[in-house]
């Protein structure tokens, strides 16, 4: 039996947001959760909202997000010397529906899982020839050593400067992309309901997960009425003004969300 594993990071400034994400879950968890945390009092505060299964790692990584990411990808490593596959999500990518198990479980044949975000980082210099991103707020890392040669290259020193240098930061969503692009590379459409297309390479099997199986929202598509049945909602919080929505504002428009895709479940 394959065994699966969400991670998640958690800081003290994000465990409403992670309490408001489980609310979601917990009406089709299947999989643990292996939760990310900087310090015992977020663990504490975490504690009383968990299943026996699930677990806290306290991981310290210090001020910003650079090292945050970089983190990331080395707990993915280690979780996949222990799961077959380990689920990546960020607490704004919710999950609306049980048939997001059949999305993963069915399509295990690829070394990555990711979703795509059309209008996300750093689609400017990728866009012209995939049309969108790869979209590090939801990912499946399958235990291949395809995958973990990959994640292990995503942590080299000279891929770090390359990313400071084009981004100023540390991104590991810009680095994926930016490998994937100097990867020696085919594109072909995929078969597959949930597939758009797939990225086949000798060293590298990746799946681009289809915008039903997780879709990147606008906040401003809900605005417009441009609803759809969707298994996981990537929210995008930016008005097309640039200016925030409150967190409060947009729990309001995730549980309309969550409601309107129930009724076509």
């Amino acid at each position: 039996m394959k065994t699966y594993v969400i991670s998640i990071f958690v800081t003290k400034d994000y465990i409403s947001n992670f309490i408001f994400w489980l609310e979601f879950y917990e009406k089709i968890r299947r999989y643990p959760l292996m939760i990310h945390c900087p310090d015992e009092s977020t663990k504490k505060a975490l504690k009383p909202f968990l299943k026996p299964e699930d677990k806290v790692i306290i991981l310290s990584w210090g001020k910003g997000r650079n090292k945050v990411w970089i983190k990331r990808i080395e707990s993915t490593l280690e979780l996949l010397e222990r799961y077959d596959s380990v689920i990546n999500t960020d607490l704004d990518a919710y999950w609306f529906s049980p048939q997001i198990y059949e999305v993963i479980e069915q399509n295990n044949e690829y070394d990555i899982l990711s979703s795509l975000a059309p209008d996300g980082f750093p689609a400017k210099q990728h866009r012209l020839k995939w049309e969108s991103t790869l979209c590090c707020g939801f990912q499946i890392f399958k235990s291949t050593s395809n995958t973990k040669d990959f994640l292990r290259k995503m942590l080299k020193k000279d891929i770090q400067k390359i990313s400071f240098k084009i981004w100023k930061r540390y991104s590991d969503q810009g680095v994926l992309n930016y490998m994937l692009h100097k990867m020696d590379h085919k594109i072909k459409k995929s078969k597959s309901p949930y597939i758009t297309y797939e990225i086949n390479s000798p060293s590298l099997e990746v799946g681009c997960l289809t915008q039903k199986a997780v879709k990147r929202y606008l906040i401003s598509d809900w605005i417009n009425k441009k609803n759809n049945l969707y298994y996981v909602v990537h929210i995008l919080e930016k008005r097309f003004k640039r200016k925030d929505y409150s967190r409060e504002e947009i729990k309001k428009i995730v549980k309309k969300l969550y409601y309107t895709c129930q009724r076509k479940f």
